[in-house]
């Protein structure tokens, strides 16, 4: 064989970036290693969504279970307070006041509410009833009518809504609201606009609208029906 052919084929005098250490047995380590470095790598991820998963229920439980001890705590709380308290509320429940209060206090009134107890005093019951409690919704001409006491002269009224003009009727002013009227602070706009539905109900044959009034706030300010005065 020719000299320079042999040298090639010659393992000892090639030059090698192997080393003495490496084999064919830590090559197929070396190749396969990744396999189980993926392995390791899932099984940490599980467990680290295992760990916030609990430590997410663990905060809910926690809050809850707060939530529900409070609500516990206060509601004992106010129970205990009702049951040894017992005050009546301010507004809505208010006990009945037997016998009536005694009216005609107002020097300005005395006159009026002499003549109005000469009056009653001459009813029947079943007059005073009828002028009291009515005859029903709708039972005449408007949406409330009294009963007439005839012994004494006192005819029916008749009762008909509303603040902002007469109701179920035609040819009928429809005014704007009294919370808008009031925030005009005009009390002579106050006035017309009163005077003119005042004319309009009563050439409709109405004895008492039940309108805007001022001043019967009553027991309770929020009142809905306060204003129908």
């Amino acid at each position: 064989m020719d000299q320079s052919r042999e040298n090639l084929l010659n393992g000892a005098d090639r030059a090698s970036f192997d080393t003495s250490d490496d084999s064919d047995a830590y090559s197929d380590i070396d190749a396969t290693d990744y396999l189980n470095k993926n392995k390791n790598d899932t099984a940490g991820k599980r467990r680290l969504r295992y760990l916030r998963s609990w430590r997410a229920k663990k905060c809910c439980f926690t809050v809850i279970g707060t939530l529900v001890v409070v609500w516990l705590v206060i509601s004992a709380i106010g129970a205990f307070a009702w049951k040894k308290i017992k005050v009546p509320p301010v507004e809505g429940d208010s006990p009945p006041w037997y016998p009536s209060p005694k009216g005609g206090s107002s020097q300005n009134w005395a006159k009026s509410y002499d003549r109005a107890a000469e009056l009653v005093g001459k009813m029947t019951l079943a007059e005073k009833v009828n002028i009291t409690t009515g005859t029903g919704w709708s039972m005449g001409l408007a949406v409330g009518t009294t009963g007439a006491a005839n012994n004494v002269g006192f005819p029916a009224l008749a009762l008909q809504d509303g603040p902002l003009g007469i109701r179920f009727a035609d040819n009928a002013t429809a005014w704007p609201a009294g919370i808008t009227v009031g925030a005009t602070f005009n009390k002579k706009l106050m006035y017309e606009r009163g005077r003119a539905h005042g004319k309009e109900a009563k050439g409709k044959g109405v004895n008492v609208i039940l309108g805007p009034a001022i001043g019967p706030l009553g027991r309770a300010p929020a009142g809905g029906r306060n204003w129908e005065g």
